[in-house]
């Protein structure tokens, strides 16, 4: 489900920038070919940079994630009676 997310917001923006981009190019020039080989190649690179940093965005919120449960496993090997004091304290 998440890499629809990532593609569909990929896509989202990629559509924003080329709007924008073959409003400039449209001004400039009268060729119509010129502006749609233009918005296609524009709308394509958009999408797929923005698809990859999303998705490289949530691979680094996932190992974050991973890193920190790992973290508080080493912890409760460590101490347990604490970590359960912690968690005494968190439902109280």
């Amino acid at each position: 489900m998440a890499r629809i997310r990532e593609a569909v917001f990929g896509v989202q923006d990629g559509l924003i920038s080329t709007v924008a981009l073959l409003s400039s190019i449209f001004g400039a020039v009268t060729d119509k070919t010129v502006v749609v080989i233009a918005g296609l190649a524009a709308a394509l690179a958009g999408m797929v940079s923005m698809s990859v940093g999303s998705y490289l965005g949530s691979n680094a919120e996932r190992e974050a994630m991973a890193a920190e449960i790992e973290r508080a496993r080493a912890e409760l090997q460590e101490n347990p009676a604490k970590e359960y004091a912690a968690l005494v304290a968190i439902y109280e």
